[in-house]
């Protein structure tokens, strides 16, 4: 069950790329810094998480509009 109010973002991974050690570890974090995992899920050939969104744009976003990022930059993005 779902105990925030959300907006909440669903990502479907196909079912053999799911790394659900790596989700089952981020769910258990608790830290102001990375979104909280609310939920996850199996479909028949689909892994389902759903976490808190966050605003603003994506990394891949960010790549697109300014190129390879100066290491100085990736950091102050983390």
């Amino acid at each position: 069950s779902i105990d925030s109010n959300g907006p909440f973002v669903r990502k479907k991974i196909p079912s053999p790329l799911a790394q659900r050690n790596v989700w089952a570890a981020l769910s258990a974090c608790q830290s102001n810094r990375l979104p909280r995992v609310e939920a996850t899920y199996e479909l028949p050939d689909r892994f389902v998480i759903v976490y808190d969104y966050v605003p603003g744009s994506t990394l891949a976003q960010i790549v697109e509009e300014n190129g390879r990022l100066a290491p100085n930059v990736a950091v102050q993005l983390i």
